[in-house]
């Protein structure tokens, strides 16, 4: 280790550079995570249920079955890019597409956010 790194000032120089990339990177994923929420609560929730099991109370009067996005081999067989493409371009019968009402950045976010339902798999 450099000399002008050792010792406390070189620990206290670390912890104010880690300290900064927090700073920097944790707000901006809590806000996407907290806006992909807000989202998915609004415009998704209503058919794919609030915990992503498809059972939302507008999913009753779709006759086609919403996917269970806590199911992981579901989960598994689509990736990010189909999912992004159905919330973009919808899926027939019944997704509405949502490519002109949201913003790229939203849809990867509603995403990111319904991966988190997916519960891991048993192994």
């Amino acid at each position: 280790m450099r000399p002008e790194l050792s010792g406390p000032r070189g620990s206290a120089a670390f912890a104010i550079c880690g300290l900064l990339v927090l700073a920097l990177t944790v707000p901006r994923s809590l806000a996407a995570q907290t806006d992909a929420k807000a989202l998915y609560g609004s415009r998704c929730a209503m058919c794919h249920g609030v915990g992503g099991a498809g059972d939302g109370a507008a999913a009753k009067a779709i006759k086609t079955p919403m996917p269970d996005f806590t199911d992981s081999a579901l989960g598994a067989a689509r990736t990010d890019d189909q999912l992004n493409a159905s919330i973009t371009n919808g899926k027939t019968p019944g997704m509405p597409a949502f490519g002109k009402q949201f913003k790229p950045e939203q849809i990867k976010g509603l995403v990111a956010y319904i991966r988190q339902f997916q519960k891991p798999s048993a192994k």
